[in-house]
C-alpha cells in the first residue's frame, strides 16, 4: 500500500522538487546567513552530512528533526494513528535521514 501511495506521488515529488529548485536559485544565501546567523547555529549541523540549515536550504535539503513513534498497521492509511513517544535534540538534514534508512 505504501509502495502504491509513493508511485502515484511521483509526479507531485517531480514537481515539488522543481519548485523547491526554483525558489532556492533565488535566494541570496550570503544574507540569508547574517541575517539568521543565531537561528542556524541553535539549529546547528547535521551530525551525517555536516551541513547547517542554511547550506542544506542551498542543496535543496531541510533540517529534520528524530521522532520515537508507535506505528500500528492501521497508520499506513491513516497518519492520524502515529503516536509521538520522543522527540530528539539532534537536527539532521532529510537526505542524510533517508540514505542511513
Amino acid at each position: 500500500m505504501v509502495d502504491k501511495r509513493a508511485i502515484a506521488n511521483e509526479e507531485l515529488y517531480e514537481k515539488l522538487d522543481k519548485e523547491a529548485k526554483d525558489i532556492t536559485s533565488k535566494y541570496d544565501f550570503e544574507k540569508l546567513n547574517e541575517k539568521y546567523k543565531d537561528v542556524i547555529e541553535s539549529i546547528g549541523n547535521c551530525p551525517l552530512s555536516v551541513m547547517n540549515a542554511s547550506e542544506a536550504l542551498e542543496e535543496q535539503d531541510c533540517m529534520c528533526i528524530g521522532l520515537n513513534i508507535v506505528r500500528p498497521e492501521a497508520a499506513i492509511a491513516d497518519a492520524s494513528r502515529l503516536i509521538v513517544k520522543d522527540i530528539y535534540p539532534t537536527y539532521m538534514t532529510a537526505n542524510s535521514f533517508l540514505e542511513s534508512a
